[in-house]
This record gives structure tokens, sequence and C-alpha cells, in this order.
């Protein structure tokens, strides 16, 4: 070996060093690798530009498996190009090396390492080297620092080299050499194993739902059970948690109910004890708000006995019950602990619960309805009477408050099926099912539409061979007439339309200009509206202005704005869209806007709907519009080719809240969904996503987020029924919301100012005094300190203004607020 490592230093001929390689293919050591790393390729590279040495594929292939073969050889290749990349004069060795690495890094790597490392140690090196992630902290430095791109896709993003571990590890499980080894055919303790996939699941969020979107598949599931029961318990809890909150809903295998059945069969036996142990993992899948997780953790909860269950219904009837809970938890997470509540003890009453059959004499249970009821939000009101009565239900008892006689804004949550507990379906039915649910179901109806040939179609094509005999009798030609849409599919149809087709362009026209109107004819009679509405918003989110049309965005949004007026109850799916679509800044806005512009039309404000659909011709120095002469103007200002300039202007001049009140709404119920279809849902997008981070713009989608909560707001007054809680909610969003907010973020700044403005004009000050003091001490702390330090003058305006608005309130109920202990 030294002699081999002598001649490598002094300008072996080809012949020479392909022997060498061969000879110590091997018996790698670190004074070999070493020789190689530092003589030979640096040497090869100043030649090949001449010899064309590098296109010989064998030697090639031998210096490669150099590093492929041994992990002395591996370690040493990527310390060699993290140590040449603090050198910025060395980037073409640089790239060298790392071409060589991305040719060294494919499927058969880790498995030919570890089946050929002779110790312990140098498993635990291959694990801090690779699955630690320590190869793609290299590779991401030196593709930053040198930009040099990565054409490797194991190596190439996170998200693909966490695909690539995972691969490995199922590789790893499989090979029966690296097995043996490892002690898994000998069912051994694997800790070697046991340590990689703790590698891989704490590199963040997306190695760890890709993980599992790698093993959560009927072949490979049964390996990583093996491995999780040798786990320890806070190991256990800390995956079960990250598993529910962060892999089901991102993998949408939880988003449809048909599911719950067979995840509920594949994982209760092995998640049960953990999930049933561990309240906090209970409170993560209520605050997610996601009724379909809500119901799963109830059922795996239920596969254990009832008297464990009891303790565990009482820590969470404990919670619904406190009164400070009621007060300040937002009003969606007690809408989903309550329906928690519902579905345990709907399941426990199954297996025959003598704690669901004591219930209506419970302490904590009584208490917890007197105190919802004497609660100033109707929503906790609304909630109690929905539970109450359905306990009552649920032990054939008379209703007490008979809430299917009132129009209670929880119903649906009494609508929901529950799925049943079946223990009897096997695992290979279980997994076929959740092969199934892949295909996103919204995407059926407009692969049917695609595919079936439309009368409206037929019409198309006779219309073109009668332009066509026309033509003939002319000198140019002329495209082939397209009938204007006569049903809601020919809309989908029209605007599905592959951009390769010649026609393209007329038939997207046709539904963008005839859409809103077909859509409102349409809505007078049948239910065809209804049943497109949810295909039909998508697919208008999803369109882009290929055509470059000056008034494409107008037409897009008419359109939305249409399809939401005419089917109030999309807002679901529109908001669902919103909080889990791989959206654009400017497709997010859009959504926001037509949300909001679809409130306003339905309040009645059409008007100043109708000028802002002929945008191109409003002047734009028009008046700005007041709320009771405490907010002047505030006409938003964002960022350019966001949304057409004039609507912008137009989205939030609201019209004082006097003229509001004498508007007649559009539909009789509106006093209702203005709630439970337009803020609700859309408020539940920001505790449901958790975090909302979209990079530099992120402002500007907090900002139009605001106002399109103000916009519902605006809309609610003054008839709403739940008008006070929606108040509430955005105060305690706001106060959420300054915690954590940069000043010179004038934006959100702006909007979270003028929305408490606005809710102080639509509530009783002696009201907001009594039941917000806490957040007027907030408010009123941050508006002290932060007040100087805003740079904009109209929004200062508006902040002097709100802080007066305060310090009067203040000093006009100063008794009341120092018997509340208040800020002043």
């Amino acid at each position: 070996m030294n002699k081999d490592v002598e001649i490598l230093k002094n300008h072996p001929s080809v012949d020479e060093l392909q022997d060498i390689l061969e000879r110590n293919r091997d018996n790698v050591t670190f004074a070999y690798v070493n020789t190689i790393l530092n003589f030979t390729i640096p040497e090869i590279y100043t030649i090949s530009t001449s010899s064309n040495l590098l296109e010989d594929n064998s030697l090639n292939t031998a210096i490669q498996n150099v590093f492929y073969s041994s992990l002395i050889g591996f370690g040493n290749l990527v310390n060699k190009i993290s140590t040449l990349n603090r050198d910025m004069k060395s980037k073409e060795l640089t790239q060298l090396y790392l071409d060589i690495l991305q040719k060294v890094v494919d499927e058969g790597l880790i498995p030919q390492l570890v089946s050929n490392a002779k110790s312990q140690s140098e498993l635990e090196e291959i694990n801090k080297l690779i699955f630690k992630g320590r190869v793609l902290s290299v590779v991401n430095e030196v593709s930053v620092l040198q930009h040099i791109e990565i054409v490797n896709e194991h190596l190439s993003s996170t998200k693909g080299y966490a695909t690539y571990l995972a691969k490995s590890l199922v590789q790893l499980y499989i090979n029966e050499s690296a097995t043996d080894k490892l002690g898994i055919s000998n069912n051994r303790d694997n800790k070697t194993l046991e340590s990689f996939i703790h590698s891989i699941l704490k590199l963040g969020k997306i190695p760890f739902i890709t993980f599992f979107n790698v093993f959560f598949q009927e072949p490979y599931w049964d390996y990583f059970v093996a491995t999780f029961r040798g786990m320890r318990t806070f190991q256990k809890k800390s995956y079960v948690k990250s598993f529910f909150v962060e892999y089901l809903p991102e993998s949408r295998l939880i988003t449809l109910s048909k599911n719950l059945p067979a995840l509920y069969q594949i994982l209760q036996s092995l998640f049960a004890e953990v999930l049933f142990n561990d309240d906090a993992i209970i409170e993560l899948i209520i605050s997610t708000c996601d009724k379909n997780l809500v119901q799963l953790g109830a059922m795996i909860l239920n596969s254990s006995s009832n008297s464990s269950l009891e303790k565990r219904m009482l820590k969470q009837l404990l919670i619904w019950s406190d009164t400070a809970y009621i007060k300040t938890e937002p009003i969606t997470y007690q809408e989903t602990r309550t329906y928690f509540l519902l579905t345990m003890m709907s399941y426990m009453k199954l297996k025959d619960s003598q704690f669901v059959k004591a219930l209506l004499k419970h302490k904590r249970f009584l208490e917890g309805v007197s105190n919802r009821l004497q609660s100033h939000s109707n929503n906790a009101k609304s909630l109690a009477i929905l539970l109450a009565d359905k306990v009552c239900k649920l032990n054939g008892e008379k209703q007490i408050f008979e809430s299917a006689n009132i129009n209670n804004p929880y119903s649906n949550l009494l609508e929901r099926n529950t799925p049943p507990m079946d223990n009897h379906i096997s695992f290979a039915v279980a997994w076929s099912i959740i092969r199934g649910e892949n295909q996103v179901e919204e995407q059926n109806t407009l692969i049917e539409v695609d595919n079936s040939t439309s009368t409206t179609e037929a019409s198309t094509n006779s219309a073109a061979l009668a332009s066509q005999e026309v033509n003939d009798l002319e000198n140019l030609p002329q495209k082939p007439k397209i009938p204007n849409p006569i049903y809601i599919k020919d809309l989908l149809t029209y605007l599905s339309k592959d951009t390769k087709n010649p026609n393209a362009y007329d038939f997207r026209r046709k539904a963008l200009v005839y859409g809103p109107s077909l859509l409102k004819q349409k809505s007078q009679r049948g239910n065809e509206v209804e049943f497109f509405a949810e295909d039909l918003i998508t697919q208008l989110i999803a369109l882009d202005n290929y055509f470059n049309d000056s008034d494409f965005d107008d037409l897009k949004l008419q359109n939305m704005i249409a399809v939401i007026v005419t089917t109030p109850k999309v807002t679901f799916h529109l908001f669902n869209l919103l909080l889990n679509g791989d959206y654009s800044l400017q497709q997010r806005i859009t959504i926001l806007s037509a949300a909001g512009l679809a409130a306003r039309e339905l309040r009645g404000f059409k008007d100043d709907i109708e000028d802002v659909r002929k945008s191109a011709a409003v002047n734009t120095n028009s008046g700005s519009s007041t709320i009771t002469n405490t907010v002047t103007n505030i006409t938003t200002k964002t960022v350019a080719q966001m949304l057409p300039p004039q609507l912008h202007e137009k989205y939030m001049q609201l019209e004082t809240l006097t003229n509001s009140a004498t508007e007649q709404a559009k539909i009789p119920q509106f006093h209702k969904i203005i709630a439970t279809n337009f803020y609700f849902p859309l408020l539940n997008v920001w505790y449901e996503a958790g975090t909302i981070d979209i990079g530099h713009y992120l402002p500007i989608f907090i900002s139009h987020y605001i106002k399109t909560l103000l916009i519902f707001i605006h809309c609610a007054y003054p008839s709403a029924t739940q008008l006070n809680d929606m108040c509430k909610e955005y105060l305690t969003l706001s106060c959420t919301v300054i915690k954590n907010l940069n000043i010179d973020e004038i934006q959100v700044v702006q909007s979270v100012i003028l929305g408490i403005l606005l809710v102080f004009d639509v509530l009783d000050s002696l009201y907001i005094v009594q039941n917000y003091t806490d957040d007027l001490g907030l408010i009123s702390q941050w508006l002290q300190s932060s007040w100087e330090m805003i740079n904009d003058e109209d929004v200062k305006s508006a902040a002097a203004k709100l802080l007066l608005t305060i310090l009067d309130m203040a000093k006009k109920y100063e008794r009341t607020m120092l018997y509340q202990d208040g800020f002043y």
C-alpha cells in the first residue's frame, strides 16, 4: 500500500493508475484516499482538457469506487469539498470534487457503506455524515457560495434528500446482508436503524413528512412499526404528535371521511397508548381545528377501557367549562373542542358507557353548561345548547333546549357521520382504501368534463363547419364562431381548454364574459350551480393570464364573486383552498378579495360592487368614505400588479355604518351566514395554519387577510346574530398580531388599527370596557410605545385617533375599569 501511495504521488501513467485502483479496490486506507484526493484527481483535471482522460469511463468508475465502497473514502471526499469551499479561488477544483460526489450519491451508496462498515463506530459515523444531514449541508453551502448548480436530484433539495434517505432505509430493511449485519433477521434490538430513523425525523418538518410518505405504505409500514415499538416513551410521543399534526394534514389522507376507519385500523394498535397518556397531543389535535383529525383521535382513544376514558373526558370538560377559557379561547378552538366531546360521547355510548348515562347529573357538566349560558358570547351559548341536547339524545331523554327547532350556527357538527370503529376489516382492505385516497376528489368532475363530448362542443364543431363554407367565398379566413355557454358545465369545459387549442382564447373569453350572468340565471332554478361551484371556483383560482388580456383580472374576479354570491356555502371550500393550496401571493389576495366583495354584494352594496367591476372607467380620485367620523380614508395601497389598481382603491372604501344600516341584504339569511359561512371559516384559517409564511410579501398578505375580516364585520352590522362574537374574535386576533408585530410592517399596522376602530364603532363603549379591559390595556400600551416610530402620516393619524378613543373611554368609565382591575 505504501508503495502504491508513492507511485500515485509521482505522476503514474494511466495504466499504472488503473492497476493501483484495481489492486486497492477492497483495501482503502486514509493515506490512499488522501493521495487520490490531493494528487491524482487534480492531476487528471489539469490534463483532461487536452487528453480527454476523464472521458475514460473505466477510469472514472474506478476513481468513484474509492469513495463509493468505503466510509473513509466518502467521508474524506465530503471534508475536501467543505475545506475547498472556504477558498473562493478554487471554484473549478471544487466543481470537480462536487461532480464526483454527485455521481457517487445514488440509491446503492448507503446500503453499500453500511454493508462494508466494520464496527459500530463506523455505523455511527455514517449516521452523523449522511442521516444527520452533513452531506446536504456541505452541498448547499457550496451551491450558495460558489454558485454551482446541483443536478443530482438527491442533493438538490431538502425534500429530495429526505426521500433519498427514506428509500435507502427501506433498502437497508430489505437487503439481506445489511439486515443480517444489523440484527434484524435475528429479531435482536436494532439500535442502528432506529438511530438512522431518529436522525431523519429530527431534520425538520419536510423530512418528517417525506419519511412517512415513503414508509406509510403497506409493504414498508411493518418495518417502522417494529422499530417504533422499541423506542423510548418520550420519542414515541414526539413522533406521534408530529404524525397527527404535520403528516396527516399535509398528506391529505385525513381530508376524506371515508378514510377514517382505515386509518383507525392501521394506527390504533400502535398509537393508542401514546395518545391516551399525553394530554398535550390531544390539545394539539384540537388546535388544528380539523374535524376529521379530531374524529380519528376520538376513535383511537375509545379503543381504551371505559374507566380510563372517563378521566380523559373529565379533563376536557374542565377546560370546556372554565370561564377563563370561554372568554379567551378562540371560538374556533371552542367549536373543535365541543366536537371532540360530542364524538367521544357518541363512541362511549356505543360501548354502553355509564359515564355518559350519568352526565346529565354530573356537577362539572352542569356547571359548564351554566357558565356558557351566562357568557356574553352567543357562540359559547350555542355550543352549550348543542352539547346539552346531544347528551339528552344519547340517553334517550327529552332535549332540554330542543335545539333542532333553533337555528343553531353549529348544528352542522351533529350532521357529521360517526364512522364505525371497525376492527373486522383486514389490513389489506384498509391499505387499499388509503391508496385510493390520493386522487383528489375535487378534480374528478373536471376530468369527466374534459373526457366528455358535450352538446356545446358538438355545436361548436357545427359552427366551425358552417363558418368554413362562408370563408371559401371570402379572401380572408375567419375563426369559427364559439357559441355562448348554456350550462355551468360548459363554463368548466371552456375554461379548461388546452392553450394549444387554436380556439382556446375564444373559449376562455366567452366563459369569462358570460360566466357571471349565466351563474345568476342558473342559480334561480335547480341545483346546477351548487353542483359545480367547488370545481368552478377551483378552476378560476388556478386560471392564469396566458393570453395577456388587459381586463383578465377584472373578469376573473367577477366570476369568482358570482360563484360565491350564487352559492355562499362554497366559501368553506374556498378557504380550505386558501389554507392548503399551493398558490402565489396574487392568487391568495384574489381569493380574499373575491370573498370580501361577494359579502358586500350579498349585503346589498350593489353600486359599489358595480363600480369595481367597471374599474377601467372608475375615477380613482373619488371622495373617500368615513366610519362614523372615526376613519376618514382607509384606501389600501398595495404592491402594483397584485390586483387592478382601481380595485385596490375601491376594496376598502366602506360606507358609513349609518348608511350601511339602511341597505337591504340580498338574501334573507345573510345576518346568519355572514358569520358562519364567511367570517369564522376565514378566521379558522389563521389558527389552523399555525403560522403563515410566504416570504418577503407576508405583511401584504396579512394586511389583506385582516382587512377582509373587517369587510365581513362591516357587512354584519347591525343585524348579524353573532356580531359581538365576531368583534371579540377580531380583538383577540389583533392582540395576537400586535405581540409579534414589527412597526415597519406599515400595511399590517394600518389594518390592525382600522379594524379596532371599526370594532369600537360597532360595539357599545360600556360593553367594550366591561368585557375587553385586558385587550384595551395591551392595545393602549402598544400604541403609546410605537406611535413615534410610525413613519406613515396617515397611519400615524389613525393611531392617534385610536389612542385618544381608548383614553377617552378609560376616563369616561374610570370606575368600571378600576373595579375590573383595568389598565387606567
